[in-house]
C-alpha cells in the first residue's frame, strides 16, 4: 500500500495546489504488526485529505480536476479495498479469538463499514455518473462523499481502540506470522 502515497500526496497537491514536495514514500517495510497497522492507517489519512477535499469542492460546487476522480476511485479499488481485504484474510480470524465479546462486536463493526465503504464507493461512482450526465447536482454527490470520510475515518478510530490493543498483546512471534502473510497478500 505503501507505493500509493505518492498517488495520494500528488493528487493532492492537484487538488490542494500546496507547494509541498512530492516523493515517493520511502517508510521501510514494518517489523511488526503494530507498525504495518500505523503505516496503513497513515496511507488512509492521506487517502482521507482527499476524499474530504473532494467532498468541500462538491458541496460548494466547485470544478475539481478531471484526473482526481478516477485517481481516487482507483486507489479506493486498488488500495483501500485490497487492504481491508488483507485484514480480514489474515489479521481479523488471528485476533477474533483473542477477544472479549464487546470487543468482538467492534470487530464486527469493524467488518460491517469494510462492506459499507465497498458499497459507498460504487453509489459514488453511479452518482458521479448521474451528475455528469446532468441528473443529479454536485452536492447531492457530496453527501456520498462526506459519509466515505467518515466511515474511513471510523475505520482507523475504531481499529486503533479494539484492534491494536489487542495485537499488542501478542507474542513478537506470533505477530510475526500475521504480518509475514500481510505484506505477501500485499505483494
Amino acid at each position: 500500500m505503501r507505493s500509493w502515497t505518492a498517488a495520494v500526496i500528488i493528487s493532492g497537491v492537484l487538488v490542494l495546489g500546496a507547494p509541498q514536495p512530492v516523493r515517493a514514500d520511502t517508510a521501510p517495510e514494518p517489523a511488526t504488526l503494530f507498525e504495518w497497522i500505523s503505516q496503513e492507517h497513515t496511507f488512509l489519512r492521506h487517502y482521507l485529505v482527499l476524499v474530504r477535499q473532494i467532498g468541500h469542492d462538491f458541496s460548494y460546487e466547485y470544478k475539481t480536476p478531471p484526473v482526481l476522480m478516477p485517481v481516487t476511485v482507483d486507489i479506493f479499488t486498488n488500495c483501500v479495498a485490497h487492504l481491508h481485504a488483507a485484514e480480514s484474510q489474515f489479521l481479523y480470524p488471528n485476533i477474533r479469538p483473542r477477544m472479549s465479546a464487546d470487543e468482538r462486536k467492534f470487530l464486527w463493526l469493524i467488518e460491517h463499514d469494510q462492506e459499507s465503504e465497498l458499497n459507498t464507493m460504487r453509489a459514488w461512482q453511479h452518482e458521479l455518473e448521474e451528475q455528469q450526465a446532468g441528473r443529479r447536482k454536485m452536492r447531492d454527490v457530496a453527501t456520498t462523499i462526506d459519509y466515505l470520510a467518515r466511515m474511513l475515518n471510523r475505520h482507523i478510530v475504531l481499529q486503533e481502540q479494539h484492534v491494536v490493543p489487542v495485537v499488542n498483546q501478542m507474542t513478537p512471534e506470533e505477530q510475526a506470522a500475521i504480518l509475514k502473510d500481510l505484506l505477501a497478500f500485499e505483494r
